[in-house]
C-alpha cells in the first residue's frame, strides 16, 4: 500500500510540474521593431527613432537586434544600447506590452530586425 502512495505523489509532482511549464522559465522569443524618420538633418542626412516593442505579457531580456554595419551621424545613448557594428544590445529589459526606444542619424533608414532575446513569465 506505500507503494501505490509513492507512486500517487510521484505523478502529483510531475502533473504539478507540466502546470507550471512556462512560468518561471525563460524561452527564446522575438521582439518587434518599428522605425519612424524624426526629422531630417542637413547636408542630407535623417534622424529616427527605432522603438522596440515588447507584444506579450512576458518580460523580455538580451535582447540583441541585427543590423549590417549599424552606425550613427550622432551619439547614440548607451543607457540604452551597445553596438559593435552588426548587433544592436538592449541593455534595458522591456516589460509586458511596452516598448524601449533609441535614436540614430543616418543618410538613409538601417534594416534593423531582431535576432533574438528572451522571454521570462
Amino acid at each position: 500500500m506505500e507503494q501505490a502512495g509513492t507512486t500517487k505523489f510521484i505523478f502529483l509532482v510531475l502533473f504539478l510540474l507540466l502546470l507550471d511549464n512556462g512560468h518561471g522559465s525563460c524561452v527564446a522569443s522575438e521582439v518587434q521593431v518599428q522605425q519612424y524618420k524624426v526629422r531630417d538633418i542637413p547636408p542630407g542626412d535623417s534622424e529616427y527613432i527605432v522603438k522596440v516593442i515588447n507584444p506579450g505579457a512576458c518580460l523580455q531580456t538580451d535582447i540583441v537586434l541585427s543590423c549590417d554595419d549599424f552606425n550613427s551621424l550622432e551619439p547614440l545613448d548607451t543607457s540604452v544600447i551597445d553596438v559593435d557594428g552588426e548587433h544592436i544590445y538592449i541593455k534595458k529589459n522591456i516589460s509586458d506590452y511596452s516598448s524601449v526606444n533609441f535614436k540614430y542619424s543616418w543618410p538613409h533608414q538601417e534594416t534593423i530586425t531582431p535576432s533574438s532575446s528572451k522571454q521570462c513569465c
